[in-house]
């Protein structure tokens, strides 16, 4: 069973404000979370044929998506303010 103090202390841990009159639903609420996941680590998947989770690559490869500079002008022209092809901001940083 999880306590009041524990979670006080995950609380703390993650630096997080947990209000008092929360401090023991958010308990019984981790405790159920534990409870689930414990069920999970029962779960009888061991036994099942390699075939059925085959682990493949769902990514794109690696690679030039369209040609470079292709967009360059069209997204320089919808820009504020360019200097020399680059956009311009505002300086953020003193050089003092």
């Amino acid at each position: 069973m999880i306590t009041r103090v524990e979670v006080e202390k995950l609380a703390q841990l993650a630096r997080l404000a947990v209000p008092a009159g929360e401090l023991d639903k958010l308990a019984q609420d981790l405790e159920s979370i534990l409870g689930y996941v414990s069920e999970l680590k029962e779960a009888p998947v061991a036994d099942l044929p390699a075939d059925q989770h085959p682990l493949i690559n769902v990514l794109r490869a690696d690679g030039e998506a369209h040609e470079p500079g292709l967009y360059t002008d069209e997204l320089l022209a919808q820009m504020a303010k360019t200097t020399k092809g680059y956009l311009s901001v505002k300086p953020i940083l003193n050089k003092d």
